[in-house]
C-alpha cells in the first residue's frame, strides 16, 4: 500500500517539485496551497504524514499544527515543518510543539525522503539529528558546495562528450 503525504505550502513551485520527488520515491503526494485548504484536505483523507510550511497567507503552520493536534482523527499524524526560516527560535518552537522534524528551504531532496520515510516508519525522532540537519541546511544556504558540473548527471555528460567527464 502506497503511503500518503500531504504537502501544505503556499509556494506552488516548491510544493509541486516536492510532490514529484516524493512520488518518484514511491509515496502518494498531494498538495494544498494554504493552511485552511490543508486542514480540509487532511480531514477529508487523513494522510500518513504532513509536510507543513510555517509562513502562509491565511493561517500559519503553527496554527495548522495546533488544529491538527486538537482533532482526534488527525492528532497522531507526524508533521515535518519545512520553512525558509533558519531562526533557532522557530525551529525550537516547531519541535517543542511536537513536530517530527524541522527542515529548511532550500531543502535537500534526499534528506526530505529519508525524514519522511523515518517518520512514516515510526523511527524515533532524534532532536540532535533534527537540529544537526537544520544546521546543515542553514550551511547549504550560506555556501554552495556543488560545482555546476556536478549538477549534470553522469549519463548526460557521457552522451554529450562520448565518455564520462
Amino acid at each position: 500500500m502506497m503511503r500518503t503525504v500531504l504537502i501544505i505550502d503556499d509556494e506552488e513551485g516548491i510544493a509541486r517539485a516536492l510532490a514529484i520527488r516524493l512520488r518518484a520515491a514511491g509515496f502518494q503526494a498531494t498538495t494544498a496551497a494554504s493552511g485552511m485548504l490543508g486542514l480540509a484536505a487532511a480531514s477529508a483523507a487523513p494522510p500518513d504524514l504532513i509536510i507543513l510550511d510555517v509562513r502562509m497567507p491565511d493561517i500559519d503552520g503553527f496554527e495548522v499544527h495546533a488544529r491538527l493536534r486538537r482533532d482526534p482523527k488527525l492528532a497522531s499524524i507526524p508533521v515535518i515543518f519545512l520553512s525558509a526560516s533558519v531562526q533557532d527560535s522557530t525551529r525550537h518552537a516547531a519541535l517543542a510543539a511536537g513536530a517530527f522534524a524541522y527542515l529548511t528551504k532550500p531543502y535537500d531532496s534526499r534528506e526530505i525522503v529519508t525524514t519522511v520515510t523515518n517518520a512514516i516508519s515510526g523511527v524515533p525522532k532524534s532532536t540532535s539529528a533534527t537540529e544537526e540537519s537544520s544546521h546543515s541546511a542553514y550551511a547549504r544556504t550560506a555556501t554552495f558546495p556543488v560545482t555546476p558540473q556536478e549538477l549534470i548527471p553522469d549519463r548526460v555528460r557521457r552522451n554529450s562528450h562520448g565518455s564520462a567527464a
